[in-house]
């Protein structure tokens, strides 16, 4: 979304005030999916690293 938004200004091909909302819409919700998905993972390497038995 970042490429569409960047290509639409730096060509400054006007977008309707719908399309706009599309663009951002998308782009927070991929924004709130990578935070999630950061999130889990973290998560994850927190318990591998207190599993019980391991070395190191």
């Amino acid at each position: 979304m970042l490429g569409l938004r960047g290509v639409s200004q730096t060509l400054a091909i006007p977008l309707s005030k719908g399309a706009e909302a599309a663009i951002t819409g998308i782009a927070g919700i991929g924004h709130l999916l990578l935070g999630s998905g950061i999130l889990l993972l973290f998560l994850c390497l927190r318990k591998l690293k207190t599993l019980p038995g391991k070395t190191g």
